[in-house]
């Protein structure tokens, strides 16, 4: 069909040729430069990403290293795992012990549902037997007893608990008036089963030296009685 205008020409099919054109256009908004879609569909993938959810792995008992080797393994984008700032204290309900410097909490927990770009902390354990806060500032050894042993004895003990005297305390001598027996330690700084902190000395305290005893006196040799003086004669004595 042909439909003729006032300006005398004619356009066959109009329609149709109009349609394509719109089609076009609308295409040609769907599209950016170089053939690269500006639609918002575009950004469906990230937005996903970002909203995905993964179960967070078991690191308890690993080291740091590990740890981070494990969470890219289970699919995670990792943003921060970082010791943590809180004073968190080490997870001992699910396991007794750690090794020294192994993770021993883990924020979030195991088995949570944690965003898949991840960010997480964690602490790890210093302490081994009597020692704590290894590798810090802070470490310390727990003060052995040795109240009422001999300064001999007490050096041993300490020197077997890791704080050798010479290194770790000065010695003070009781007051007199101080309950100290000679030579017998009777009080310590920091008290028994405290924190000891290796870059802070303590004190011994033991009894003053008892002073000398005086010499025993020497027996002395009875003296002899004095005989009374006899009174002079009255008479002169003859003599023939």
């Amino acid at each position: 069909m042909c439909d003729r205008f006032a300006g005398g020409f004619t356009v066959r099919r109009l329609v149709p040729i109009m349609l394509v054109l719109a089609s076009c256009s609308f295409s040609t908004k769907l599209t950016g430069p170089g053939g690269t879609s500006s639609s918002s569909s575009g950004t469906s993938g990230s937005t996903s990403s970002s909203n995905r959810q993964i179960p967070m792995p078991d690191l308890l008992g690993k080291t740091p290293e590990e740890a981070e080797k494990i969470l890219r393994s289970a699919g995670f984008e990792i943003r921060g795992f970082a010791p943590a700032t809180q004073n968190y204290s080490c997870d001992y309900d699910r396991n007794k012990s750690y090794p020294l410097f192994a993770i021993c909490y883990q924020r979030p927990v195991p088995g949570q549902l944690a965003p898949a770009q991840l960010r997480a902390e964690y602490v790890v354990e210093r302490s081994q037997g009597n020692r704590g806060e290894i590798g810090t500032p802070n470490e310390y050894i727990s003060m052995p007893d040795v109240r009422g042993k001999s300064l001999p004895e007490a050096r041993a003990m300490l020197k077997d608990a890791g704080l050798p005297v010479e290194k770790h305390f000065d010695d003070v001598v009781a007051g007199p008036h101080d309950r100290c027996e000679y030579d017998v330690v009777c009080q310590t700084s920091p008290p028994p089963k405290l924190r000891k902190v290796l870059d802070v000395r303590g004190t011994i305290t033991v009894g003053m030296k008892a002073p000398p005893k005086p010499p025993p006196a020497r027996p002395t040799d009875p003296t002899q009685p004095t005989q009374p003086a006899q009174p002079p004669a009255d008479k002169p004595d003859t003599y023939f």
